[in-house]
């Protein structure tokens, strides 16, 4: 998966790989993208996505958020 920003509101989160489409992905440690190998998904840092927060853990103030 991946960490995403929420520039708003100040918040940090992560996207569990799970939550991606389905897809072989691999991160490109040249390219810092995590990429699908059949459906040619490419997240690259900076990338804008669509989320929801999918968890929030309030004791460990862990926010997960998954894919819209």
């Amino acid at each position: 998966g991946f960490f995403v920003e929420l520039n708003d509101f100040f918040v940090e989160g992560l996207v569990h790989k799970e939550s991606l489409p389905k897809d072989n992905y691999q991160f490109d440690e040249g390219g810092y993208s995590l990429n699908g190998k059949h459906r040619k998904t490419k997240f690259r840092i900076g990338d804008p996505v669509s989320i929801l927060v999918d968890e929030v853990n309030v004791p460990t103030r862990e926010v997960y958020f998954k894919l819209i």
